[in-house]
């Protein structure tokens, strides 16, 4: 199972909408991140092209947030500290899809009431962030 599929897919079990992730730790069999880079854009950063962990990592220390997408799916934002099988410490922004869990995983979420976190486009940053709206 991938680390971010399956907190997406508790979420939706437990009806969270909303919630920030707390601590994660697990092992991973890879991983792939993005991490922040310098650019000639008018925040001067963003991300960079994934970077690939082709050989099992531990995650030593994980913070996210647990929103939804605009049409709805629950979005799993997770940054997370890695280290490999030589102790080298990696970090960034986790990609869905691309870190399968080798041995197991422990995640602490926390549900937010009475808001939601939607995935939209944010003019200043140039690129779409989870922001606070009003409940429906």
């Amino acid at each position: 199972m991938d680390l971010i599929t399956g907190i997406a897919d508790v979420c939706r079990l437990r009806g969270i909408r909303a919630g920030a992730i707390t601590s994660c730790i697990a092992s991973l069999r890879r991983a792939s991140l993005f991490v922040v880079v310098p650019l000639g854009n008018k925040t001067g950063g963003g991300y960079s092209d994934p970077r690939h962990l082709t050989e099992p990592v531990e995650v030593v220390g994980g913070q996210g947030t647990i929103g939804e997408e605009q049409n709805g799916e629950t979005c799993v934002h997770l940054h997370a500290a890695l280290s490999d099988s030589q102790g080298h410490a990696h970090g960034g922004h986790l990609i869905p899809g691309t870190c399968p869990v080798l041995i197991t995983s422990e995640i602490v979420i926390l549900p937010l009431e009475g808001i939601r976190l939607v995935r939209t486009f944010d003019a200043d940053a140039d690129m779409p962030v989870l922001k606070p709206t009003a409940m429906d």
